[in-house]
C-alpha cells in the first residue's frame, strides 16, 4: 500500500521553490526522446497538492498545441514544473 508524502523542489539555482503532496506510486517516465535521456519522471496533481515556498520562476514556455505550461528558471532554463489541463478541463499540475 503506497502512501501520499510531502515533497519539496525548485530551481538548482534558487530562484524559486515548492512544495508538493503527491503519491509516488503514480510516477511516470517521460517518452520524449531528450527527455527521457536525462532521466524525466513525473506525475499530476491537483492545484491543493501543490504551493509554492518562494517564488520566482520567471519564464515560461509554450509548445506544439500550448497545452502545457512549462515554468522555468531564469536563469538555468530548467524546467521546475508545469501547470495544464486534462482532457475534461481539471488543471493539473506536473
Amino acid at each position: 500500500m503506497t502512501e501520499s508524502k510531502t515533497y519539496t523542489g525548485g530551481c538548482r539555482l534558487r530562484h524559486g521553490a515548492y512544495e508538493c503532496t503527491a503519491d509516488l506510486a503514480m510516477v511516470t517516465a517521460c517518452k520524449l526522446f531528450d527527455l527521457t535521456k536525462k532521466g524525466l519522471h513525473f506525475t499530476f496533481l491537483p492545484p491543493s497538492a501543490f504551493s509554492f515556498a518562494r517564488r520566482g520562476i520567471a519564464k515560461e514556455y509554450l509548445f506544439n498545441k500550448h497545452a502545457i505550461r512549462h515554468q522555468l528558471s531564469p536563469s538555468a532554463a530548467s524546467e521546475v514544473f508545469a501547470k495544464g489541463e486534462e482532457t475534461d478541463g481539471t488543471q493539473v499540475w506536473r
